[in-house]
């Protein structure tokens, strides 16, 4: 078998433990990337442990770290384990994420700025720790966040997770024209509908519903339908991309049907 599109690269990845994490760093695993798998929790770490067997077992190479996203001596911790590990940064992969479903007027300033920590302040720390050692290695890399459709739309209770996630969209953009002449390219990933534990309490059966009549492709992304555009832009076929957002929702955003020609 030749080998795969990363063979030779190592890549961290964030939030591995379920979801859409664990699928890409099993895919990049597949295509031949060593991989950092990061937990946050105890079962978390549980998780992770088992998707790191696994992709040993299949002969690839992964280890789990611990570490809080939201601290930046952490990130950096998580950088400096896959270069202990696997002698090199290549793919860094910002992923880990939480979502409070909850009106506006009820936020509180704590569970505002927790959220911003999370899903924007650490994505920067990733950017900014791996890009770091990516200059001092010299041989350019990949960064991959992992945001969401929902910064396109005006999505009821969600407005921390949203706000972060355009944030994460904006400020990817920036970092991809600072980094372009070092060979560091920046992109987003931008998911749909996908069916993970982070989105269970939100997907009731009215939203799934829904989803099923909006998405013209009719059914909820699986996190491995997501895998593949990481593993894309991760890869040389991507080394002219840069700055750019990969949405992956099944046609969903660009959905304007309102029943032409139905009757």
């Amino acid at each position: 078998m030749s080998p795969g599109p990363l063979e030779g690269r190592a890549a961290v990845v964030t939030g591995a433990a379920r979801g859409i994490g664990r699928a890409i760093a099993e895919a990049l695993a597949v295509a031949g990337a060593a991989v950092v798998l990061n937990a946050f929790t105890a079962e978390d770490e549980e998780q992770a442990a088992r998707a790191a067997e696994g992709i040993r077992s299949a002969g690839g190479r992964a280890v789990v770290a611990v570490a809080d996203t939201a601290a930046r001596k952490q990130v950096a911790g998580l950088v400096q384990r896959c270069a202990q590990e696997f002698g090199h940064l290549d793919i860094f992969v910002n992923n880990a994420g939480i979502m409070l479903l909850k009106p506006a007027l009820e936020l509180t300033e704590e569970e505002w700025r927790r959220s911003l920590a999370v899903d924007l302040d650490g994505y920067f720390f990733g950017c900014q720790a791996a890009a770091r050692r990516m200059l001092a290695e010299g041989r350019g890399g990949k960064i991959i966040n992992v945001a969401s459709i929902n910064h396109r739309l005006g999505l009821k209770y969600l407005a921390a997770y949203d706000a972060a996630k355009g944030g994460v969209v904006a400020m990817s953009r920036t970092l991809a024209v600072e980094w372009a002449e070092h060979g560091i390219n920046v992109n987003v990933l931008s998911p749909g509908a996908v069916e993970t534990p982070l989105n269970r309490d939100a997907y009731t059966a009215k939203v799934r519903r829904n989803y099923a009549q909006r998405i013209p492709q009719g059914v909820i992304a699986a996190p491995r339908d997501i895998a593949g555009a990481a593993v894309f832009l991760a890869s040389p076929a991507a080394d002219y991309v840069t700055g750019a957002e990969l949405v992956v929702d099944g046609g969903f955003s660009v959905n304007g049907t309102v029943g032409h020609g139905e009757g």
